[in-house]
């Protein structure tokens, strides 16, 4: 179409309406949609749910909210396999931050509240481990990885993802719960003078309520 052109004009031309015109948009988008949803499940070995793949789709520049990935999903038989939490082998949390969050999953800007968690998958017989750090501001996963082990590499690499992002002058609250390898010593020297670690009360989901939230789905 050329720009020169006003869209009305080419619609009278053709003799189409202009709901018809934008349906057939909305069709090739879906339809394009739907082959990178493809393609993204095959390399990722079907471990995505509707969630992570509305931020990857996103990322490759399809602009559709989760509800339509979801039924594109669907659509074509894709779900993902079905994952538990697990934060790498049970053992003493060395140290335990204040739950400053405290429930209050609000910001004014970007980069004042962190959440973060760990979600463990299974592939096959493999498990897989992924790690999303999410800013509270816009709901976005601004940092993740993935590794075949729970070690503090995992969680390492997607916390200097997400300090990448920072100006000097920020310095946000970076809440979890109080599993391993929030409570280790490495993590805990990573958040100086970049970060303030915030806890949830032991045993108590609903504390980090936002990032479970998204891991279910």
């Amino acid at each position: 179409m050329k720009p020169d052109h006003a869209l009305n004009d080419l619609l009278h031309v053709a003799k189409m309406p202009r709901s018809s015109f934008y349906y057939k948009e909305i069709k090739r988008n879906y339809h394009e949609a739907k082959e990178a949803i493809l393609s993204l499940y095959k390399k990722n070995k079907n471990r995505d749910g509707y969630r992570p793949m509305t931020f990857k789709l996103r990322q490759m520049g399809f602009h559709l909210n989760h509800k339509t990935v979801l039924k594109l999903m669907n659509e074509l038989g894709i779900h993902s396999i079905l994952r538990k939490k697990r934060h790498g082998k049970r053992g003493k949390t060395s140290h335990i931050a204040p739950n400053l969050l405290n429930r209050d999953f609000t910001a004014t800007a970007l980069n004042q509240k962190w959440v973060t968690d760990v979600t463990e998958f299974h592939v096959g017989q493999e498990k897989l481990y992924f790690s999303p750090l999410m800013d509270l501001a816009n709901r976005e996963i601004i940092a993740y990885n993935f590794a075949t082990r729970p070690k503090f590499s995992l969680v390492k690499k997607m916390l200097e993802q997400g300090f990448s992002r920072l100006k000097p002058t920020e310095c946000p609250i970076i809440h979890s719960d109080q599993g391993v390898l929030y409570g280790s010593a490495e993590w805990e020297k990573m958040l100086e003078g970049k970060a303030v670690q915030s806890m949830s009360r032991r045993g108590n989901c609903y504390d980090n309520a936002v990032i479970e939230s998204f891991l279910r789905y």
